[in-house]
C-alpha cells in the first residue's frame, strides 16, 4: 500500500518532450532516457529501483520511500507533478509494548532488572586517592 505523504507541481512553459529529457539527464543514471524498471546503486550500500514509462520516473528505497515524477500536457506547456509516498508496510516486528509484549508474542513478560552490586555501581567524581 503506498499512502501519500507530500506533493508539489508546477507548470514549466515547454514542451512535454523537453521537460522529460531534461528530467531524465537530472534523474537517471547517465542522463539518459531509457524505458523500463531497473537497479541502480544510488550510494555506497544502498539500492533503489527505478520504474520508467511514457509519463513518470519513479525511485524506491530504503524501507519507506517511493518518489514519482510525472508530467502531463498543460495549456501553457508542461504540468509537472512530484510525489512522495510511504511505501512501507506495517512494522508489527518493531512494536513492543511496555509490558514486554508484541503482536507476535502477547503477553510475554518483561526480563527482570538486574540490581547492581555496590562493586559494580558507577562512581562518580574523582577517583579516591
Amino acid at each position: 500500500m503506498k499512502k501519500l505523504v507530500t506533493e508539489v507541481s508546477g507548470v514549466v512553459e515547454a514542451p512535454a518532450a523537453q521537460v522529460r529529457a531534461a528530467l531524465a539527464r537530472a534523474l537517471l543514471p547517465g542522463g539518459r532516457d531509457v524505458h523500463g524498471r531497473f537497479t541502480v546503486q544510488d550510494a555506497p550500500g544502498h539500492t533503489s529501483t527505478v520504474e520508467v514509462t511514457g509519463s513518470v520516473i519513479a525511485f524506491q528505497g530504503g524501507w519507506w520511500y517511493r518518489g514519482e515524477w510525472s508530467l502531463a500536457p498543460h495549456p501553457s506547456g508542461t504540468l509537472l507533478v512530484h510525489r512522495v509516498y510511504n511505501v512501507a508496510r506495517r512494522a508489527r516486528w518493531a512494536w513492543v509494548s511496555p509490558t514486554g509484549s508484541s503482536p507476535a508474542s502477547p503477553r510475554r513478560p518483561a526480563a527482570p532488572s538486574p540490581t547492581p552490586s555496590p562493586a559494580s555501581a558507577p562512581t562518580w567524581g574523582p577517583a579516591p586517592g
